[in-house]
């Protein structure tokens, strides 16, 4: 029973860290200097709670999230942009 305790506790922490990472992100592109771009990428290895910290986050800010795949090229990027 404690060994499951100390793998919740472990690993519970890394999705709020990153929710707030994101939060922060999303604040300084938002407040940044109209001169420069409004864009912000946020990424890392799978499961550390990007895409929690992403619809978390899309709903607290309003923001627009694009979900990009390793396999895209720029300009399937740039469309799936466009389209947001």
């Amino acid at each position: 029973m404690s060994q499951n305790n100390a793998l919740y506790n472990s690993v519970a922490p890394l999705p709020l860290r990153n929710v707030a990472a994101l939060a922060t992100l999303i604040e300084r592109a938002r407040t940044r200097a109209h001169s420069l771009p409004g864009m912000a990428t946020f990424y890392g290895p799978s499961g550390f709670g990007k895409t929690t910290a992403a619809l978390f986050s899309t709903n607290k800010f309003r923001a627009v999230t694009v979900q990009v795949k390793s396999t895209w090229t720029a300009k399937h990027l740039c469309k799936s942009i466009l389209t947001e």
